[in-house]
């Protein structure tokens, strides 16, 4: 065995040992094997490094930009909706109060204003403890592969339909609310 041929195969040996990535092997091997044309050389590791870089830099497969892109759709419902939770509150408390100083058929009218009131709200606590349970790395970075990516989008279109539907019934008691207190 010749000093070169055993240079070649121990630098090869060992590139394979430590790195994880094949393309790296084949340029690495291709540097050990001789000494000749050393602007060739220099060459090819931009090249390769050039290539390695851009391979790398993949971005999300559409699988995952869905997912990302309903997950925001049904933060951003959540989002619009969650203010109003203070404002339903306050109504509900009125109208309870104007309920009890008030003794004709009216008060069953603020009663059952405030009731609607307290059932959109009970809808928007199910719901989010609902979604935690079923997206509970939502906020998280955990990638997916593609196939869970598709099977979890399903599952927040449904999601989203939900919150829309929250969205409605929330913002139908509050008007509700605020026309049976004159508002």
């Amino acid at each position: 065995m010749s000093r070169k041929f055993f240079e070649t195969a121990f630098f090869k040996y060992e590139i394979i040992k430590v790195s994880k990535y094949s393309h790296a092997n084949v340029f690495v091997y291709i540097f050990a094997t001789s000494k000749k044309n050393l602007k060739m050389k220099k060459t090819l590791l931009l090249f390769a490094l050039i290539i390695s870089t851009i391979a790398c830099q993949q971005g999300p497969s559409q699988a995952e930009k869905k997912y990302n892109e309903t997950m925001q759709e049904v933060f951003d419902v959540h989002d619009e909706v969650m203010p109003k939770m203070t404002k339903m509150g306050n109504l509900i408390s009125e109208l309870e109060a104007k309920a009890k100083a008030d003794s004709t058929d009216q008060s069953k009218i603020y009663e059952e204003a405030a009731e609607n009131l307290k059932m959109a709200n009970m809808k928007m606590m199910d719901w989010m403890h609902q979604f935690a349970e079923k997206f509970p790395d939502a906020q998280s970075d955990k990638t997916f592969t593609d196939e869970e990516y598709k099977a979890r989008t399903s599952k927040l279109e449904k999601e989203k339909e939900s919150i829309e539907e929250v969205k409605e019934d929330v913002n139908k008691s509050i008007q509700k609310g605020e026309f049976v207190l004159g508002k």
